[in-house]
């Protein structure tokens, strides 16, 4: 089947969100003399992802989600003494950081030539627009739809409909949504009714699954 618009997630699904945010949590811990140990990991792991799934289905704001992360890590492992610009701070560090994912300049660039590609973000629209800068991807895309500028977040269908009513001679039928979060991007697909790919991972509401973004060549035309 020929798709004519691939909507894209960023963060592990073209870029490597895991290595950047490793990369920057250890220059910001280093920088306040924190040991960067599992615990702490761990600790900051799970509470970053619970704020970011009620993010995604409206119970908290963005600005609660960056506000509370670090400020309830530190306050659970009782870490003392951290200034109020870490968050800040912590973003910029990510937003020096742009590896991707195996083969994803080479897949977004091939496949601009025969299909129009656009940006579907959650992440923090600052840190995202300079990661797509450093990492080459900026220009393929068509459009970028970030969360914090559409002012709603995917799944939900007012964000969705927000991209579909700013895509030009948009197709629900020719229209693929491809990310690696089935609570938030294969989902935000079936809200909008359109066909899906999850990478790296299974869902049952996914139309596609694949393991690398070059597999996508398979099917996408």
């Amino acid at each position: 089947m020929h798709y004519q618009d691939l909507l894209f997630d960023l963060d592990e699904t073209l870029f490597d969100f895991k290595a950047c945010e490793q990369r920057a949590l250890h220059v910001i811990f280093e920088r306040y003399n924190i040991e960067f140990t599992k615990e702490l990991m761990e600790c900051y792991s799970r509470i970053n992802h619970h704020m970011w799934h009620e993010y995604e289905f409206g119970n908290v704001t963005r600005e609660e989600v960056l506000d509370k992360r670090f400020r309830l890590t530190f306050q659970e492992l009782g870490i003392k003494g951290i200034a109020d610009s870490f968050e800040e701070e912590y973003q910029d560090e990510l937003a020096n950081g742009a590896m991707m994912k195996e083969g994803a300049l080479e897949a977004v660039k091939h496949l601009s030539e025969n299909h129009r590609l656009y940006v579907v973000s959650n992440g923090v629209a600052t840190t995202q627009y300079a990661r797509l800068h450093a990492s080459g991807l900026y220009p393929f895309f068509e459009a970028y739809f970030i969360s914090e500028e559409v002012g709603y977040q995917k799944p939900q269908i007012e964000f969705m409909e927000y991209v579909k009513a700013h895509i030009p001679g948009f197709d629900q039928s020719a229209a693929l949504l491809i990310g690696d979060s089935e609570a938030s991007d294969i989902q935000g697909a079936v809200n909008l009714g359109i066909h899906s790919c999850i990478i790296g991972g299974k869902s049952a509401l996914a139309t596609y699954e694949i393991s690398r973004l070059d597999e996508l060549f398979d099917f996408v035309d």
